[in-house]
């Protein structure tokens, strides 16, 4: 203890000038410590304890709780027919997809570092390990045991709810949703870094997170954003991922044929070649996306790539809040 405390006394006096937040991030201080393990065992050993918690503590209850989500909104959304009048159905479907695997991830995390951060500190602290396994783990964890959750939520939804059939539309719609789940986990685990506790991260969840819903394309279109509320449009991870999934739904085929009548309105046959036919009109499907969203007919896979350098970014940043957090209490 004498030797780290004489340790972190010299990085304060030697270490670099600058701005507080640059000295704390730049400065040596406990990863030049020699720990008894490499990071790379470091990283092995928090993740067999953290999967060893979660399997423990939490994976029952998660899944479900995922099961039974998934049960409901298919019920909810039973056996949608492949006509006009469902295309709003199918779109409150994807949406809701969006807000539970989001939503669930954001909240669940935000809880996460506030009760474990005594414990954290102290073992940091003492040199037990690094913050770059200690955050590496816990994320794995967390996605590990996540995907497993959608999974199990998407498979009774999905087949319920008659989501365009096939395996490719299921798995681009699964690989969505467990990307999402990733940026959400580590956006929850940012929340809850720069919280004192589990209330305050649950207070800030609401504000945080509600603007990012509000500008996912659901609720409001590109056209419709005031222009000092673009930059939210653009920031909102949720966006690109309910584009995904209503590009993998809508992007083939066609809606059975519609007639219009006294009694019955056929809403997207403004979009075929002639909306009176007495024959009814199929009009394509892919006009949900290019004419009513007025979303790219390209997010597939131009958007999984935003993701991936969403979820890279986010991961940084993640990395380096915590590790200011930890070297800030103790440097």
């Amino acid at each position: 203890a004498l030797a780290h405390e004489s340790l972190s006394q010299g990085f304060v006096s030697n270490g670099p000038k600058g701005p507080a937040w640059r000295r704390l991030l730049l400065k040596p201080h406990a990863d030049a410590v020699e720990y008894p393990i490499s990071h790379w065992r470091q990283f092995v050993v928090l993740l067999r304890r953290a999967c060893y918690d979660h399997v423990r503590s939490k994976l029952r209850v998660q899944l479900r709780v995922a099961v039974g989500l998934g049960v409901l909104y298919g019920l909810v959304f039973y056996k949608l027919e492949n006509t006009q009048d469902t295309y709003d159905l199918r779109l409150s479907a994807i949406f809701m997809s969006v807000i539970y695997n989001g939503m669930m991830c954001v909240s669940q995390a935000s809880i996460l570092v506030p009760l474990e951060k005594r414990v954290l500190l102290r073992e940091y602290q003492n040199g037990a390990y690094s913050v770059a396994p200690y955050f590496a783990a816990t994320i794995a964890t967390r996605i590990i045991f996540q995907s497993l959750a959608s999974t199990s939520w998407a498979l009774p939804f999905y087949f319920m709810a008659r989501l365009r059939p096939g395996f490719v539309p299921f798995a681009t719609l699964l690989a969505a949703v467990c990307l999402l789940a990733y940026i959400a986990l580590v956006y929850g685990f940012m929340i809850g870094t720069i919280s004192t506790s589990p209330q305050k991260a649950q207070q800030l969840l609401v504000p945080s997170i509600m603007p990012l819903i509000i500008f996912c394309g659901f609720l409001l279109q590109r056209d419709g954003v005031q222009p000092y509320f673009l930059e939210l449009w653009y920031a909102s991870f949720f966006r690109y991922a309910f584009t995904i999934l209503v590009v993998n739904e809508f992007r083939d085929g066609k809606f059975d044929a519609c007639t219009i009548s006294d009694d019955h309105f056929c809403p997207l046959n403004a979009y075929g070649d002639n909306p009176y036919s007495p024959n009814g009109v199929a009009v394509d499907r892919k006009y949900v996306i290019t004419k009513i969203l007025q979303f790219r007919s390209d997010a597939i896979p131009f958007y999984f790539y935003v993701l991936f350098a969403y979820a890279l970014g986010i991961s940084c940043a993640g990395y380096y809040l915590i590790k200011y957090q930890a070297r800030r209490r103790y440097g």
